[in-house]
Formats: C-alpha cells, structure tokens, sequence
C-alpha cells in the first residue's frame, strides 16, 4: 500500500489538520519534498482542509467534553491551527452556545457536591482547566 494511501485512510477516519497530517508524513522513510507533494495533493482532494477540522474540533469538543473558548484556541493552536482560522471560527459560535455549556457544566457539578464557601474554590478551578473564564464563572455562580 503506497504512502498516499495510508495517509487518506488515516484523513478518511476522521478530519486532520495539515499539522497532524505532517506530523504523520514524517513516519514514513520518504523525502520531505515527497511530503509536500502528497500534502498538497490531499488538500487538492479535499482531504486536508484545516477550516473543516477546526469547525470539527469546536463541535466535539464544545459538546461532548463541555470545553470553554480559551481551552477550545489551546487545543487548535496544538493541532497547528492559524490564528485566523481560529479567530474566524469561534466569530461563528453564539456567546450564547459557551454560557449554555458552562451552566451545564455548574448544574453537573452540583449533582455531585454541595456549593458551600469551601466548595466553591474547587468548582471555579474546575471550571477555569474546562477554558472558561473567571468573569464568565462569577458572573453565572450568582
């Protein structure tokens, strides 16, 4: 199975961002202008395209592990995501969308512990390691 194979099934199984996609690439004992044909040729095919990954990752991330915007522009500058891209996709996301996950996130917390003066250190630190920030948790702890 030649390279370029590979590496649209490893495209194929879900989306990559050029980032992953060279990281991957560099597994391979081939040369680094090889790596850039076969680079160029997947987002020719469609099968790299790092605007389509970031809405991705906004999604799954934002609804399924309840992640706040600052964690959100951690992760895809990790995935080697630009800045722009970034900017332009979150620009797409209501404020409404993250202050719904981050009450969600406070509700399910609760199920769990009683908020008390001694509690309550321990929800916001929660709730800043899932990206949100301190304005926006005092402002809904109210």
């Amino acid at each position: 199975m030649s390279v370029i194979v590979k590496i649209q099934k490893f495209c194929c199984y879900q989306d990559r961002s050029e980032y992953e996609v060279r990281r991957k690439l560099k597994t391979f004992p081939i040369s680094l202008e090889e790596q850039n044909q076969i680079v160029e040729q997947l987002i020719f095919d469609k099968f790299i395209d790092d605007q389509r990954f970031a809405v991705s990752f906004v999604n799954g991330k934002m609804n399924t592990k309840g992640w706040g915007v600052l964690k959100i522009k951690n992760g895809l500058t990790q995935k080697g995501i630009s800045s722009k891209i970034i900017q332009e996709t979150l620009k797409e996301i209501e404020g409404a969308k993250f202050e719904q996950i981050l009450l969600k996130e406070i509700e399910k917390w609760k199920r769990s512990y009683q908020l008390s003066s001694e509690t309550k250190p321990k929800l916001i630190r929660f709730l800043l390691s899932k990206g949100f920030t301190y304005n926006e948790i005092m402002n809904n702890l109210k």
